[in-house]
């Protein structure tokens, strides 16, 4: 199949038919098949395209599947005895980019907690880099990747997705 430029994609609806794809594909019940695995690629594309991409370390097939969404929701965040606060650049149902000048180095747990509607979202996570939002451009800060969520937290996390892109 030759290489071409993403489809344009309405991106409400993209989102919603790629993370029903994607969890397929994740979880393989049912499998995709192969029409179904091109327009996987074709909606991550246009997705990407549409929202960029980090680039945060990637080696090989380590390509992070999910999409960010940007956003500058205020985050609080605890590693040890430090209580900190700053804004998110973006997230995605796996983790979140925090803009401050302190990152954290790699590896190291962090407690969140965000702004959920009327609640606060309590997460558990982990900095799995640190460097600028996007290459050459954006603030400097770090990527978290989110650990343990429950079913709860989850749902949370894509109601604030779904306000993010209204």
């Amino acid at each position: 199949m030759a290489e071409s430029s993403p489809e344009p994609v309405d991106h409400r609806e993209g989102v919603a038919e790629f993370a029903a794809l994607n969890r397929r594909r994740l979880f393989g019940s049912p499998p995709l098949n192969v029409e179904e695995l091109e327009r996987w690629a074709q909606l991550r594309d246009s997705l990407e395209a549409r929202f960029g991409v980090e680039e945060g370390p990637q080696e090989g097939s380590d390509r992070r599947i999910q999409f960010r969404i940007p956003t500058h929701l205020e985050v609080r965040f605890e590693s040890g005895a430090a209580l900190q606060s700053a804004y998110l650049s973006n997230i995605s149902t796996g983790g979140l980019f925090i803009a401050t000048d302190a990152p954290l180095e790699p590896g190291t747990p962090i407690a969140l907690s965000l702004s959920a509607g009327d609640d606060r979202l309590q997460l558990q996570g982990t900095v799995a880099w640190i460097g600028r939002a996007r290459e050459n451009e954006g603030p400097e800060g770090m990527g978290v990747r989110f650990e343990q969520l429950t079913p709860d937290q989850r749902r949370m996390i894509r109601a604030i997705l779904d306000r993010e892109l209204d």
